[in-house]
C-alpha cells in the first residue's frame, strides 16, 4: 500500500512484469504526488482514514506481503499472524541475511 504516486511509477517502471502483474491497486484512491503524506493534504480525514483501513484489511488477505516500513503493513500483519513468515520488509535488508530472501523468493514462485 501506498499513497505516492512516484511510489507506483517507480514499481511500474523498474519492477519485473511478472512482479507487477500481481500488483493490486485500489482505484479513486487520494495519492500524494511528492513527499507529503496524504493526511497533511488537506482532505477529508474520514475519507483518508476509510482508504487506509481499507489498504490494511486488503493487505491482511493477502497470501504474501512485500512491504517497507509502514504501520498499515505492521496493523495487517497483526490481523493476519500468519504473514509473519510470508512477508518481506525491504527497508529492513540485511546484506548478511541473503538466505532468507533467497527462501522467501522460492516460497513465492512455488
Amino acid at each position: 500500500a501506498t499513497d505516492s504516486s512516484l511510489v507506483i511509477d517507480e514499481i511500474r517502471s523498474k519492477w519485473p512484469s511478472d512482479i507487477t502483474s500481481h500488483v493490486v491497486y485500489q482505484v479513486g484512491t487520494i495519492l500524494s504526488h511528492n513527499d507529503t503524506a496524504t493526511f497533511e493534504l488537506g482532505i477529508s480525514h474520514h475519507r483518508i482514514n476509510v482508504e487506509a483501513l481499507t489498504d490494511i484489511l486488503a493487505l491482511s488477505k493477502c497470501t504474501y506481503l512485500v512491504h517497507g516500513l509502514s504501520a498499515l503493513s505492521e496493523a495487517a500483519i497483526y490481523l493476519n499472524p500468519s504473514l509473519i513468515e510470508r512477508s518481506i520488509n525491504l527497508e529492513q535488508y540485511d546484506q548478511d541475511d541473503k538466505a532468507k530472501y533467497a527462501n522467501f523468493l522460492k516460497m513465492i514462485s512455488e
